[in-house]
């Protein structure tokens, strides 16, 4: 599941940041006065990268409007190529401790955003 700005903002970046390279960090942020989480949802968000296909909603895609016909043959064969850098399941974590890094080029690692929050980010207490 990705979120529709996640798919905006991907595709600005696409257009005008394309052969540029970004670091971006993952923080728990806590609504409870808690000093450190366990880490969950690795092993999922591996699996979901790799799975990751935005073919199946191509049509729908297209007909919403909002993105570009060469941003959405992009994302039809899409495929992460950057780095992700993690804490394994189970471990501790500091609240001010990123929970995961992922370098590469920012519309690749924007379209992994709702998927981090999904699996990793919400799984992790």
């Amino acid at each position: 599941m990705i979120d529709f700005n996640d798919l905006i903002t991907s595709q600005l970046f696409y257009k005008y940041k394309r052969n540029s390279m970004g670091i971006f960090d993952f923080y728990f942020n806590s609504l409870y006065s808690v000093n450190f989480l366990i880490y969950s949802g690795l092993s999922v968000l591996l699996k979901e990268i790799k799975n990751i296909n935005f073919f199946r909603y191509f049509k729908k895609l297209n007909e919403i409007g909002f993105l570009d016909k060469d941003f959405l043959n992009y994302i039809k064969t899409y495929k992460f190529k950057g780095d992700l850098y993690s804490f394994e399941d189970g471990e501790a974590v500091g609240l001010k401790t990123p929970l995961l890094k992922i370098i590469g080029k920012p519309h690749e690692c924007q379209l992994l955003k709702s998927i981090i929050k999904n699996t990793i980010v919400y799984s992790s207490f």
